[in-house]
């Protein structure tokens, strides 16, 4: 008995550890994208424990223990490739199956939330929502919205927001679900704005395609949305008044997601439950990104440390991100930057600084300049504190191999003295969206379109979490092939219509890269292709001008030109560069 009982207190341990441990994301993502053998014994031996210490009474904290681990080691579920999953996917059933019996178990309120972790993470498989209708979870997510235990409701409505993702299930979401959902909105205050924002993606992806229900329930919601869009202005004057920033950035975001709805359902909503441990930014984090962000403007390079910090802290960002980033306008798109920092001083000079003005980049944003190191921190430091008002899309440059030649893997050498943030930034390169789509009308991307891409639901489903394929290396892999020619040159603005076009036309790279836009920007396609460059006098010796384009509420497009900003005295590196224009 004595020895039974020690070998359950060394066990509970072991998962509490190793739940500790895949909060650190550089471990979750290892362990999952690369050592996927390991992710399906955890797999196992946690479905093991779980029917073996099934008793709540007797096992309470041993089964949140492993629920826990299940939870933070299923976050990265979309990391794991593997090839023949047929096991795999029958591993993942029995945990559903498990998991099902203890949704309901409200009573144990910790118990009850990390099983819907679980099934919040595990619900972005399609594989699993033939299991989830026969366990009839969706009548029980239903029920918990009636709790009075908000986490509870929390995390259940995370679970809808996945599973609305798929039309069957949809189709089972009726007026109650909508019923139940307006009345925790109704029954919030401005200080839930967390609870009030899943609801409201939820509310959002629901009424999607479904005219009935847009029909019943949009005036209501209309109403309910101005009310609170009242109230965020009011938070956000007040919180200016009073210099909490810390609240100004929470509050944004619920207006933004507010007009967001207002103007358009979105598209696709997924929320990605994060392991515990990787919450929001606290008040210190707050006041020492803008301690960051006003050293970086000043063009003063931050700590080894904060480096990783920023990183860390913008990858829980970009990994919620889509392949197809959703943009609302008003947006300023922005071209290549190329570690060109005072000229990167000139384009905020004239479109605004962030918070004022929203921001799309479309990659390149190190190499070839003298400043990559601080542009980059500087647009990554913007992305953690301001993470709705800039989207950052990956270039050909955000790569291991390209920066390698091209600068800035030297330039980190010489700043740092080590690799560290070199590496640092390349990993989170691995996430930054392929391409973006402002108000379903206006496709950006960094590249031309692959003749083997017809919509955007097929960019949606590549595998983005990798390093840029070398161009040229004959690759049998599909979605690789697709991913180099996405990458693989200059900036394209594209009107949607004509994605499906443009593909057929072949309309790759040697049409219109390797080209320095003297002016800034080139129209083509009768003005419905533009390429857009925003480093202007690159290299600092082509005396080109750079350009940005400013899109309003209405979709109007205004282009804007600027020349180089003074010289600053740059040190000139003398390390010899290919010269062909990348």
């Amino acid at each position: 008995m004595m020895q039974n009982e020690t070998d359950s207190k060394a066990l509970m341990k072991l998962f509490r550890l190793i739940a500790n441990l895949l909060t650190v994301q550089d471990i979750g993502n290892d362990l999952c994208s690369k050592k996927t053998m390991y992710y399906q014994d955890l797999l196992k031996k946690s479905k093991l424990v779980l029917q073996k210490y099934n008793n709540f009474s007797q096992n309470k904290e041993m089964i949140e223990c492993v629920l826990c681990c299940l939870a933070n080691v299923t976050f990265y579920d979309k990391l794991v490739i593997v090839q023949n999953d047929f096991e795999f996917k029958n591993l993942k059933n029995d945990i559903l199956a498990i998991i099902s019996g203890f949704i309901m178990q409200t009573e144990q309120e910790d118990i009850c939330c990390e099983a819907l972790r679980i099934l919040s993470n595990l619900s972005r498989c399609k594989e699993l929502i033939k299991q989830i209708i026969k366990y009839k979870i969706i009548d029980a997510l239903v029920i918990l919205l009636e709790s009075n235990q908000k986490e509870i409701v929390y995390y259940a409505i995370g679970s809808l927001i996945n599973l609305t993702n798929n039309d069957d299930i949809k189709r089972q979401m009726d007026n109650q679900v909508m019923e139940s959902l307006l009345q925790i909105v109704q029954d919030c205050n401005i200080d839930d704005n967390d609870l009030i924002s899943v609801s409201l993606k939820c509310i959002g992806n629901i009424m999607e395609n479904n005219n009935k229900l847009q029909q019943d329930f949009t005036q209501r919601i209309e109403n309910i949305l101005m009310q609170y869009g009242e109230q965020c202005d009011t938070a956000i004057s007040k919180s200016y008044r009073q210099e909490e920033t810390n609240e100004i950035t929470q509050v944004f975001e619920l207006r933004n997601l507010i007009n967001q709805i207002l103007n358009n359902m979105p598209e696709e909503m997924y929320i990605c439950l994060v392991p515990k441990n990787m919450s929001k930014l606290n008040n210190q984090e707050i006041q020492n990104l803008d301690l960051y962000i006003d050293q970086l403007y000043e063009g003063k390079q931050i700590g080894e440390q904060e480096v990783k910090f920023l990183c860390e802290k913008a990858q829980e960002i970009l990994r919620l991100e889509s392949n197809v980033q959703p943009v609302k306008s008003p947006i300023t798109i922005c071209g290549d930057i190329h570690g060109q920092f005072h000229d990167l001083m000139e384009l905020f000079k004239i479109g605004g600084k962030i918070p004022d003005t929203n921001y799309l980049f479309l990659g390149d944003y190190v190499d070839r300049g003298y400043y990559s190191v601080e542009c980059v921190s500087l647009l990554t430091a913007l992305k953690v504190r301001y993470k709705d008002r800039i989207t950052l899309l990956r270039g050909n440059h955000e790569s291991r191999q390209i920066t390698q030649v091209y600068g800035f893997y030297d330039e980190c050498l010489r700043k740092y003295g080590n690799a560290n943030v070199w590496k640092y930034f390349t990993d989170l390169f691995d996430f930054l969206p392929l391409t973006a789509l402002v108000e379903g009308q206006i496709f950006g991307l960094h590249g031309g379109l692959s003749p083997n891409i017809k919509s955007l639901d097929e960019i949606r489903q590549l595998d983005r979490v990798q390093e840029i394929p070398h161009e040229g290396i004959f690759l049998q892999n599909k979605y690789i092939q697709d991913l180099c020619v996405i990458f693989y040159g200059v900036i394209l603005i594209v009107e949607v219509g004509l994605i499906k076009v443009l593909g057929e036309q072949d309309l790759l790279l040697d049409k219109i890269s390797h080209q320095l836009v003297m002016e800034g920007y080139e129209q083509t396609h009768d003005k419905k292709v533009v390429t857009l460059f925003s480093a202007p006098n690159y290299c600092y010796r082509c005396g080109n001008q750079a350009a940005i384009i400013e899109v309003d509420e209405n979709m109007n497009m205004t282009y804007l030109q600027f020349d180089p900003a003074p010289r600053r005295g740059e040190v000139h590196i003398t390390k010899k560069t290919p010269d062909y224009f990348l």
